[in-house]
């Protein structure tokens, strides 16, 4: 390499004597002598292969999150939508992510009162668990099955973490499966 040029470092595997693949991160450097004259590398190593293996089970939760049949939100405690998966987003009407984002989380809730409860038992309890009304984009109310909890980054500053189901389909079996009794 040229005189003050920096190396690149690059990433690759390497075997251990045992057979066993590393990934490894290498940094090196040319090095010179005090008359200017090269007279060697300096090289670092760096085993990353915990790192890179957190970093694909990162990749594969975050890819079941996001193709996920299930709708899941986190909304940070100043009401900002942070993450919307595309079946949240496809559930409540949205258009894109973004479109969701430029509501007030209270539009997607038919009744105040459930928002209100919901918020109240998440703070104390750290978890929500219950039935409420969600209101899709367009205004039309659809029951939804929510599950929750409380989560707070290292500034302290709360998420809540929802995974809510569309159980439209399941209470109009429950209301079938009535009727068709009290017929017989």
């Amino acid at each position: 390499t040229a005189r003050g040029v920096k190396p690149v470092p690059f990433e690759g595997q390497c075997f251990r004597a045992d057979g066993l693949v590393l990934d490894v991160r290498v940094e090196w450097e040319v090095l010179y002598d005090s008359a200017g004259s090269h007279s060697g590398f300096a090289l670092i190593l760096s085993d990353e292969t915990e790192r890179k293996k957190e970093q694909d089970e990162l990749r594969l939760r975050n890819k079941g999150i996001d193709e996920s049949l299930s709708g899941f939100v986190i909304v940070r405690e100043d009401d900002k939508i942070v993450y919307a998966n595309k079946s949240y987003v496809r559930m409540f009407g949205y258009e894109s992510l973004e479109k969701l984002q430029e509501i007030y989380p209270d539009q997607l809730w038919m009744q105040p009162e459930d928002r209100a409860a919901y918020l109240e038992m998440i703070n104390y309890k750290g978890k929500f668990s219950g039935e409420i009304l969600g209101r899709r984009a367009q205004g039309e109310e659809f029951p939804i099955r929510m599950e929750s909890f409380l989560f707070r980054d290292h500034y302290g500053v709360k998420h809540y973490c929802n995974t809510i189901l569309d159980i439209s389909d399941r209470l109009e079996k429950e209301r079938e499966q009535e009727q068709s009794r009290l017929s017989m």
